[in-house]
């Protein structure tokens, strides 16, 4: 599975760890990116005009510093994708059994 969102951040980014908390919290699968590890990837989201961490990706939509709103909706377009994608679990008797 895809995931639906990808945090980009540094580790002195204390909002950048607030995201991921949240994250963590709601179960939603995201993608973290340091970006004093990527800094070819730094570089593009400053000449796009991103120049507060963290920068918070969706396939839809994209934003840099903490916007809890924004957030918020992000989780529940996640939350709501992966309901949509899950696969039914199959219960029954034991077909196996004689």
């Amino acid at each position: 599975m895809n995931t639906p969102i990808t945090v980009y951040g540094q580790p002195s980014c204390q909002p950048c760890r607030l995201v991921q908390r949240r994250l963590d919290r709601d179960q939603v699968p995201y993608d973290y990116v340091d970006l004093t590890q990527h800094p070819d990837k730094l570089e593009q989201l400053r000449d796009a005009g991103m120049t507060q961490t963290p920068i918070i990706e969706t396939p839809t939509d994209r934003w840099s510093g903490l916007d809890p709103d924004r957030l918020n909706r992000a989780i529940e377009h996640a939350q709501a994708d992966m309901a949509t994608t899950a696969q039914p679990s199959v219960t029954g008797p034991d077909l196996d059994r004689t």
